[in-house]
């Protein structure tokens, strides 16, 4: 498994440099580029989409790290939630069956998200009024782009805003709709989060007898490499980033055809079982 996930990475970028990493002329971003009144929304959902692709190859090779001896028997797991994340925003931006404006205000949606956070890192650290005006100053510009390109203001009952162009669904809710990923990103979660039921239970197993201490009974338990949870991982890592490559590709007008031989050549050599292999769908 290891190395058929680091062949499928360096085939899909391959099949990407191929393609020059653009759109081609006359598939549905360059239409949408050139018919959008803003066409820079529509390069920026193209530049934030492809970025995030790339947060979730390297996310998915560094998977492969984690299960390569000496075993990383608990990052594994958060590993590979990183990835979810990642890939389902992605393939909600590329999205092929939504319009030009749809798109536009999941990018403002998301920017919003960004600069929020980047408002709060620079509160929490202490730097100066200044800064945090400019921050400021340039959420309230976004906004004001948004409402001159037709997207109504996105407030809360007490009238402050809460995002701009949409509201930015929760992780959960994203990994659902593009990924149809929620159980298990559900306990991958439960992983990052430190709750000892999923960690003892996927990274762990009991060794020796049970020992009675102070009235008690415990079991000593040992780190170990989970066999069918790390093949359960590769599964997700494929479909994971399979899913917003295949919206890419759609999207950018490239072979659709060559991608799916190499998502099939990788499916089989991890013995994908078919119902999984959601590229056929179409």
């Amino acid at each position: 498994m290891r190395e058929t996930l680091l062949e499928f990475h360096e085939r899909v970028g391959r099949f990407n440099e191929d393609n020059h990493g653009i759109p081609t002329q006359g598939s549905q971003a360059s239409m949408e580029q050139a018919g959008y009144p803003r066409p820079q929304s529509i390069v920026s959902a193209r530049t934030m989409g492809d970025m995030l692709i790339e947060y979730g190859g390297e996310h998915l090779t560094a998977f492969v790290k984690t299960i390569t001896e000496p075993v990383e028997v608990i990052a594994c797991w958060t590993c590979v939630r990183s990835m979810l994340e990642s890939c389902a925003l992605s393939a909600w931006l590329l999205e092929p069956a939504i319009d030009a404006h749809t798109r536009v205000g999941r990018v403002f949606a998301l920017r919003y998200e960004g600069m929020e956070q980047q408002l709060t890192f620079a509160r929490t650290t202490g730097r100066s009024a200044a800064e945090i005006a400019s921050l400021e100053a340039r959420i309230a510009e976004v906004d004001r782009d948004a409402l001159a390109l037709g997207f109504a203001p996105v407030l809360n009952r007490k009238n402050v805003r809460i995002g701009i162009g949409q509201r930015l669904p929760g992780a959960t809710e994203i990994i659902t709709s593009m990924l149809d990923e929620e159980a298990i990103y559900r306990m991958l979660s439960a992983v990052a989060h430190g709750h000892q039921w999923a960690i003892s239970q996927l990274s762990y197993q009991a060794v020796g007898d049970t020992l009675d201490i102070a009235g008690g009974f415990a079991k000593t338990l040992e780190k170990t490499a989970n066999l069918d949870g790390l093949a359960l991982l590769g599964v997700t890592a494929l479909k994971a980033f399979a899913r917003p490559l295949c919206r890419q590709c759609r999207y950018y007008g490239w072979p659709l055809l060559r991608l799916e031989e190499i998502l099939e050549d990788t499916a089989d050599a991890i013995n994908m079982a078919t119902p999984t292999r959601f590229w056929r769908d179409r």
